[in-house]
């Protein structure tokens, strides 16, 4: 078990590549078997799309994300402040009222 954390840790950012390479080859094989599939009119299904790893507006949301954390450190930031603030006026207060 860890100790519980005042602040929160942002996550690792994870970026996920994945190589496209161009085979020549096999390109001229798949040209081939539906040449040959189209003249014995058999039926093949079809292949799936290309869909991109990244979403269009996936930085959009991420710099609005990064705003986000921004506002709350600052936040953050002021309340410690102030509560450093009131623990330094008690101790003063205390230790020249004697």
């Amino acid at each position: 078990m860890g100790m519980p954390r005042f602040f929160k840790l942002p996550k690792p950012k994870s970026f996920n590549y994945i190589p496209v390479f161009y085979d020549e080859r096999e390109e001229k094989l798949k040209e081939r078997v539906e040449k040959a599939a189209n003249e014995l009119g058999v039926e093949q299904k079809p292949q799936e799309k290309y869909k991109p790893a990244l979403a269009r507006g996936t930085m959009r949301s991420f710099l609005k994300k990064s705003k986000k954390t921004d506002r709350y450190s600052s936040i953050r930031l002021i309340i410690i402040i102030a509560i450093l603030l009131i623990v330094a006026y008690y101790i003063i207060v205390n230790v020249y009222s004697r």
